[in-house]
């Protein structure tokens, strides 16, 4: 989906504990995610439905870990 608005502002207005935020530029479902592993420089990268993958900012990596329940 493509917004034009502020993805924080973005991210608030759904109000869903199932999306977390994981780059300046990404909101990821955890209803979707598939696997995560690690990658470059502390990042992570997440793989989703529909082969859908994503790179994990290390600057979100605690926040995606605690949603997740780890």
């Amino acid at each position: 989906m493509t917004s034009k608005e502020p993805l924080i502002h973005f991210r608030q207005r759904l109000a869903n504990s199932d999306f977390v935020q994981v780059s300046k530029h990404a909101v990821l479902n955890l209803n979707h995610l598939i696997t995560l592993s690690d990658s470059f420089s502390g990042n992570m990268t997440a793989r989703l439905t529909n082969q859908v993958k994503t790179e994990v900012s290390r600057k979100y990596v605690k926040s995606l870990m605690t949603s997740l329940g780890v």
